[in-house]
């Protein structure tokens, strides 16, 4: 057996460590935060799409952690965001509001310019359960009288 320098038990030794860095990085999932899912659907109301609306997931499983929003376009679709930057919402159970963004007067504050009924914002009850992996197609097409 031939006897080994110095140097080359380091270098394999750096190589070594190298390979476990690696390995941990690339199933530690640094893509993206742990515990977050992509989401994304289209909402709409009596079957119509609604532009200048938010929806806004709030995680009810872990109160702590931030709320999700997503802005609806002119065809109602969404997708979520965690921070300006993350995409995402919180893995779990989550309480669905939607948020009126604008009003057609440009006027937020008058209750005859809104569009979304209280039932939908701040006292809603509408639930949705984000699962690990890519959650598209969640839609929600709500009545409003």
């Amino acid at each position: 057996m031939k006897k080994q320098s110095s140097w080359q038990i380091i270098s394999r030794g750096c190589l070594l460590g190298a390979g476990i860095f690696s390995l941990l990085l690339a199933s530690s999932g640094c893509g993206g935060r742990e515990g977050l899912a992509p989401v994304s659907g289209r909402l709409t109301f009596n079957g119509k799409p609604i532009e200048g609306v938010e929806i806004v997931f709030t995680p009810l499983d872990q109160p702590l952690t931030r709320p999700s929003a997503g802005a609806c376009d002119a065809d109602g679709n969404y997708t979520l965001m965690f921070t300006n930057t993350e995409p995402g919402a919180t893995i779990g159970k989550n309480r669905v509001s939607i948020i009126q963004a604008d009003s057609p007067e440009g006027n937020a504050s008058d209750p005859k310019a809104l569009r979304v009924p209280a039932k939908y914002g701040d006292e809603s009850t509408l639930e949705y359960e984000v699962k690990p992996g890519r959650n598209t197609n969640v839609d929600f097409d709500l009545a409003i009288p």
